[in-house]
C-alpha cells in the first residue's frame, strides 16, 4: 500500500486584485508516494482563477487542507495517485531485478599476491 503526503513548496498572491487584499493566484505543490521505503514524488503546480468575492479567503487565512482540496479540483487525486503508484511500483521492480541480477553473479574474491623480491648479494672481494 502507498502512502501519500501533499507538500505545498509555496503559494503565491497578488497584494490586491479587484478590491481584494491578499489573492492567491498560483500554487507549487508536490505529492509523494511511499511505499517499501521507495519514494516518489510528482510535482505541480496550479493557476488559480479569480475569486468568488462572496467565498474569498485571503492567503493568510488559508489552511493546508483548502490547499489541497484546491489541488484535487484541479488534478484529480485519483489520476495522480495512480500515476505515483505505477512509478512506485516500476521503481520496485528495477531495484529487485538489480539486486537479483546481483545474487545470481558470481561471488568475487580479491586476493592479494605477493610479488618475489629480488635478492641481492654483494659482490666477492
Amino acid at each position: 500500500m502507498v502512502t501519500y503526503e501533499y507538500i505545498i513548496n509555496d503559494v503565491k498572491a497578488y497584494v490586491e486584485q479587484d478590491g481584494l487584499q491578499n489573492v492567491v493566484y498560483k500554487v507549487y505543490f508536490e505529492l509523494r508516494g511511499t511505499k517499501n521505503d521507495v519514494i516518489q514524488g510528482f510535482s505541480g503546480e496550479i493557476d488559480m482563477p479569480a475569486p468568488d468575492p462572496d467565498n474569498f479567503l485571503p492567503a493568510d487565512q488559508l489552511t493546508k487542507e483548502i490547499v489541497i482540496g484546491w489541488i484535487d479540483a484541479n488534478y484529480g487525486f485519483e489520476d495522480v495517485t495512480n500515476g505515483v503508484q505505477y512509478t512506485i511500483d516500476n521503481l520496485k521492480a528495477q531495484i529487485e531485478e538489480r539486486i537479483n541480477r546481483k545474487s545470481e553473479q558470481p561471488e568475487v574474491v580479491s586476493i592479494a599476491i605477493e610479488q618475489p623480491t629480488e635478492e641481492t648479494t654483494e659482490p666477492e672481494a
